[in-house]
């Protein structure tokens, strides 16, 4: 920075608008060059005041990353994500196999209706992936209110079917899982 320049301004010379001007510019770029040198000279010190905790055995300041706020829009915007919200995964699942459960029709009583489905998506893993949709019939009964609900197979019992219940595919998948989380 030129310290002469700045002695060297008479303001009483400073007559007309455009010496006002081209005086302003000098003033602020030299402005900035001061900015910019104390912020310079701050990052610096704590830099130093970092170092000289750590020979002292302390921690220093942490550093913290930027937000990253306009790189989420832009992520936000992308044709494929919908929202980005979180929520269950379970409308995206495509399902391979639908099996129906179907009720016992001799323990029904006369006056049961069929009122729809309950569902039941249990996920196993093959040479290819393999997610089976159960619809456990549902009936209900006025006279003796009560629901009367289709049973499920051994092999449907649980979230996850034989190919994913494997000692090894689980720990690998438990493994995957929390590796993401951190």
């Amino acid at each position: 920075m030129n310290l002469d320049l700045i002695k060297s301004i008479d303001l009483e010379k400073v007559a007309t608008l455009a010496q006002s001007k081209e005086l302003n510019i000098v003033l602020i770029n030299m402005l900035e060059e001061l900015l910019l040198e104390i912020e310079n000279q701050a990052l610096e010190i704590q830099e130093l005041r970092d170092e000289i905790n750590r020979l002292k055995g302390e921690k220093g300041k942490p550093t913290f990353k930027p937000n990253r706020e306009s790189e989420r829009k832009v992520k936000d915007n992308k044709p494929g994500n919908k929202n980005n919200k979180k929520g269950g995964k379970r409308s995206e699942l495509s399902i391979d196999k639908e099996i129906v459960c179907e009720v016992d029709k001799t323990i029904l009583p006369p006056d049961a209706q069929f009122k729809g489905y309950d569902q039941h998506i249990q996920q196993d893993i093959e040479i290819k992936r393999v997610n089976t949709l159960y619809k456990i019939e549902l009936y209900y009964s006025k006279r003796e209110n009560k629901c009367y609900r289709g049973v499920v197979p051994e092999s449907g019992k649980g979230m996850y079917g034989s190919g994913v219940k494997r000692p090894g595919l689980i720990y690998s998948i438990d493994a995957v899982i929390q590796h993401k989380d951190v």
